[in-house]
């Protein structure tokens, strides 16, 4: 009944954030989609900032729904669905236990709400494949001809995973923990030759995913250097610990996990002892969430722990099921039946301090409860983006450049597009490179509306620009409470 209680809540949540679902990063993924769709010749600049497979999901989804935000949204929802599913899946095939795979499959759910899963980020898309993945492998022997099937498949999936986002790679470094049973002294069950098999197949699946582009190598060479450029914020350690602040039982969870394999596996190598399947999926889980936080040498951004957060939670509770749970069935009958809805509650009621992440008791909202808004729902940005939209100012189809340039929920809403080397990037465009006769309006936020946005947009780069729009010949055409529309006089 518990289990019932918070699949309730998170169905209730999930409905009521439907509307509330998107963000920065979502709205960039879908305008460059539409663009690629409607004009694959021509495809936005900055496009392959990130691998191709994210607009491979975008530009089906858009197909599918003619672009329609509800369905957008909704497949934002069911794709993390669909991650939650497939983990409890594998953990049920790990385990035996299908309470407990129900239970692996709610803490995603739960978890990721924490880590900003309603931003539509990339993260989900990479884990999907690779899940698929182990739940294919499962951690069986890759040996004989099976071995060799279950190389290629496993590979396949790693492949996909990088194909939708650069960073996913990392998950591939779990692969390490079969060399780690390969030279452990006994007899491998995991054979030379689909070991060498399996990054050859992940390369391989990446690679025609890219070249299907028919860009040849640019958005391998393009997506490596966005990476690669990232700026440092804060340090490596300032940035994890900050990250771990969102949900300490997922940090506590991973610490565990990895020290519990770490000390199962040191003790089977020391006394020589046969590994087995559920060991050396753990092994390829925890290694590969523990690669994962490598992302927060260079930023601390809450959603990076979508790569991890599969893997955290298969390895958890397979250690659980596998070492834990018998146990407990030794010891005192107050333990052994106190002790698992304790672990089982730690996780799942950990509360953030702000008031509009998900509860898994909440399953009646309290009243007047809103969700965390994105920008593009805040009243005084509907407001002025509906009395834009009204006016006939900036026209669809119009090529317009915004500022700062991180709002580009305003072309999806205003059916406008952003041409130039930058494209629909977040950065700053060098104003004196810019081609200003390609733009037929500029659109200009106020300076104190959003923290992140004076950051990126500091009263200089506002001085700077408004003193190139008057000598292009740009006025204030349209002047509204959070922003300002230039045209040129016709």
């Amino acid at each position: 009944m518990a289990l019932v209680g918070v699949a309730v809540a998170v169905l209730r949540y999930a409905f009521a954030i439907h509307d509330h679902v998107g963000g920065v990063d979502f709205f960039f993924y879908v305008c460059n989609a539409r663009d690629a769709l409607a004009n694959p010749d021509a495809l936005p600049g900055h496009y392959y900032a990130y691998f191709p497979g994210v607009y491979a999901f975008w530009k089906a989804l858009w197909w599918l729904g003619d672009g329609a935000l509800p369905v957008l949204q909704a497949g934002a929802l069911v794709l993390l669905a669909a991650n939650a599913l497939v983990l409890a899946a594998v953990v049920g095939r790990m385990t035996r236990s299908w309470p407990l795979a129900a239970f692996a499959g709610l803490w995603y759910a739960v978890a990721c709400f924490r880590f900003g899963g309603q931003g539509a980020f990339t993260e989900p898309l990479a884990t999907l494949p690779v899940l698929l993945g182990w739940l294919a492998w499962a951690g069986q022997p890759l040996s004989d001809r099976r071995g060799w099937a279950l190389s290629l498949v496993l590979g396949l999936a790693l492949g996909l995973a990088l194909y939708a986002k650069q960073q996913a790679g990392l998950l591939s470094l779990g692969a390490l923990a079969l060399l780690v049973t390969r030279f452990g002294g006994r007899p491998s069950p995991h054979a030379w030759g689909p070991l060498v098999l399996l990054p050859f197949a992940a390369a391989g699946a990446a690679a025609v995913g890219i070249a299907l582009e028919g860009e040849g190598l640019a958005p391998l060479e393009r997506g490596l250097a966005s990476v690669s450029g990232y700026q440092a914020r804060g340090s490596f350690g300032a940035n994890l610990l900050r990250n771990a602040g969102r949900d300490e039982s997922a940090a506590f969870a991973l610490a565990a996990a990895s020290l519990g394999w770490a000390a199962l596996r040191y003790r089977r190598l020391q006394q020589r002892e046969p590994t087995e399947p559920w060991l050396e999926l753990t092994g390829f889980a925890v290694i590969g969430a523990l690669a994962c936080l490598w992302q927060y040498k260079t930023r601390r951004y809450d959603h990076y722990a979508l790569l991890a957060l599969p893997g955290v939670i298969l390895a958890t509770t397979v250690l659980y099921a596998r070492v834990v749970r018998p146990w407990l069935s030794q010891r005192r009958r107050v333990l052994r039946e106190v002790l698992p809805w304790v672990l089982a509650a730690v996780p799942l009621c950990w509360a953030l301090p702000d008031a509009s992440g998900l509860k898994p008791w909440g399953v009646v909202l309290p009243a007047g409860w809103v969700p965390d808004r994105p920008w593009f729902r805040e009243p005084d940005v509907a407001a002025d983006l509906e009395r834009l939209r009204a006016s006939g100012v900036v026209a669809p189809g119009e090529a317009v450049s915004v500022f700062p340039p991180r709002h580009n929920s305003l072309h999806y809403f205003l059916d406008t597009h952003q041409p130039g080397p930058t494209g629909y990037a977040f950065r700053m465009p060098v104003l004196e490179d810019m081609r200003w006769d390609d733009y037929a309006a500029v659109i200009v936020l106020r300076d104190d509306h959003n923290a992140s946005d004076r950051r990126l947009f500091d009263p200089a780069a506002r001085a700077d620009l408004r003193r190139r729009l008057e000598q292009h010949g740009f006025a204030p055409a349209l002047v509204l409470d959070l922003m300002t529309v230039y045209r040129r006089p016709s």
